[in-house]
């Protein structure tokens, strides 16, 4: 079967998805669309690919666990279920089994969501099973806990009517011999090194059925490893050489950054060699022992400088504060927020901690939807509406009104949302500390004039605005935070990596195990397209820098 398969590796910053796109497009002008199957780690990926190949929605394109979701007919995921499944468990007083999470799982999200890794007992032992499967070990072989647990899942999930959690989706594709389409005949596989030994073997399942089969990794990105990930597969591929491609000319990583991650990297004992040259600048990259984590003063000063720098510069720099566990920037985040520094992770949405100017939506009015219903007629040159200020004032102390607040919040649903409201109309109803705040868009007095309760969600938004202006929170932040794992992919300016790692990583490095700890940070320093800043240790249990 070798002779149908290609493996291209993509290292850091090497138009990966840009080769990839290139290749599909090919296919798909020889074979057609319906000629083509396209499955990825992340939908993230999967999207980026299909809209950039120009390929129209398909049941073809997606990750692997959506292509057996619509194979298996859309059934009921349990780890949408989790709140059931919690029930059961205090009903059988089996309470230690219970599942943390909302049970908000995604077929789509699998891959990208950043959940708690072994807050209970029973995330422990649910995690070690999906793992258990994921790498194909026999049930034969895994602690007893294990095995109760895993019998306890499956009997909930038939009693329940016959739900199948992620892995039953692939595992029972495998045992459904399940097909590619009939009409395709090349298969694009990408993020191929995060892909598990039970995924492997659903990709050969389908490779007999394809003329080509084409896998796009790289083995020393690989980050999903506590998941089952194996990129042992693609290092133990025994191809023939024409079969193997390396793109080796990184249009991101510049010289010194370059020079630090491969020394990095090279300490995995498992790897395969490859030829990669750094873009065609010098860049920076240091070790600064002074910026911690759990005391993030100075870094975030280094933040700040880094932003005042090119204030009037038409190319700005974009930062990363980036650590291999969320918990690690709890104190980051804190200060950010207390200085009004604004930050996001547009790679994870879903996260509010990440996004606290997220904007709002029909349903939902946000702290920041409110600061700008109030700053927006500044960027606008022009005077507030009806529905503007009702949202102003929605939270506001009775003081701060002439008649009923009642009797103006229902004059306001009368009026039309997008119609300007005159001052001398809005005179009768608001007083004139309000009025103060409405004309000179002033965000401290609204602040001054809100309901105890609802300061809060109002003060960072605020805060940014005082700091950074009012573009601040309408512009994109130029400051992510976030994992490694939830940027994989993307890049900024600069970097700060943070060194820390869990208790049981540290023991797992201590013990000699350290290439999959390794892999990651190397993913973490290469998303640094100008400057990299190794940060100092938080605690004794953090990775050695070798600068």
């Amino acid at each position: 079967m070798s002779e149908k398969e290609f493996n291209v590796f993509g290292p850091p910053g090497t138009g990966k998805t840009t080769y990839l796109v290139r290749q599909i497009k090919r296919a798909a002008e020889k074979h057609g669309e319906h000629g083509i199957m396209v499955a990825s780690f992340t939908r993230a990926a999967a999207v980026e690919i299909a809209d950039r190949a120009e390929l129209k929605k398909s049941d073809r394109v997606g990750t692997l666990h959506a292509l057996c979701f619509r194979h298996h007919n859309s059934p009921t995921i349990a780890e949408t279920k989790v709140s059931e499944w919690n029930e059961r468990c205090q009903e059988n007083d089996d309470d230690e089994l219970a599942i943390s999470g909302g049970g908000n799982g995604s077929v789509d999200d699998l891959n990208e969501v950043d959940r708690p890794q072994g807050a209970t007992a029973g995330d422990k032992l649910s995690q070690v099973m999906q793992r258990n499967r994921a790498r194909c070990i026999p049930f034969e072989l895994w602690t007893p806990s294990v095995q109760q647990f895993k019998i306890k899942w499956d009997k909930w999930k038939e009693d329940a009517g016959g739900y199948l959690d992620f892995t039953d989706l692939i595992e029972k594709a495998i045992d459904d011999g399940m097909m590619p389409s009939p009409t395709v005949e090349v298969g694009f596989f990408d993020e191929a090194q995060d892909f598990s030994n039970l995924e492997f073997k659903l990709i050969r399942q389908w490779k007999r059925y394809l003329s080509m089969a084409i896998l796009v990794g790289d083995d020393d990105q690989t980050i999903y490893k506590f998941k089952g990930s194996n990129p042992e597969a693609l290092i133990d591929n025994d191809l023939p050489p024409d079969h193997v491609k390396t793109l080796s000319q990184s249009y991101r990583v510049p010289r010194a950054v370059h020079a630090v991650a491969k020394e990095w990297i090279e300490e995995v004992e498992r790897r395969v060699p490859k030829e990669y040259a750094p873009r065609d600048a010098d860049g920076s990259a240091e070790s600064e022992p002074a910026f911690l984590g759990n005391e993030p003063g100075a870094l975030v000063d280094d933040v700040e400088a880094t932003l005042a720098a090119d204030k009037d510069e038409e190319e700005r720099a974009t930062i990363m504060i980036l650590a291999s566990c969320s918990y690690m920037l709890t104190p980051i985040l804190r200060e950010l927020r207390r200085r009004g520094v604004p930050f996001a992770n547009k790679y994870r949405t879903k996260r509010g901690d990440w996004n606290p100017l997220a904007r709002g939506s029909e349903k939902r009015t946000m702290g920041t939807d409110r600061i700008m219903a109030l700053v927006g007629g500044v960027l606008t040159d022009s005077l507030p509406t009806w529905g503007n200020v009702a949202m102003i004032t929605e939270n506001m102390q009775a003081a701060a009104f002439v008649g009923k607040k009642k009797e103006f919040a229902t004059l306001c649903k009368t009026m039309p949302t997008g119609e300007t409201a005159s001052m001398a109309e809005l005179s009768r109803w608001l007083a004139p500390a309000v009025l103060d705040v409405l004309a000179f868009a002033d965000v401290k007095g609204m602040l001054a004039l809100q309901l105890a309760s609802k300061v809060g969600s109002l003060e960072y938004p605020a805060t940014v605005v005082s700091e950074y202006g009012i573009e601040s929170v309408r512009d994109r932040p130029r400051v992510t935070v976030g994992t490694i794992h939830s940027v994989k992919g993307a890049e900024a300016s600069k970097i700060y990596l943070l060194p820390d790692i869990s208790r049981a990583s540290m023991e797992q490095w201590i013990n000699g195990d350290s290439d999959s700890i390794r892999r990651t940070f190397y993913v973490g320093m290469t998303r640094a397209k100008n400057d990299l800043v190794l940060c100092g240790a938080s605690t004794r249990w953090a990775v050695p820098w070798t600068i």
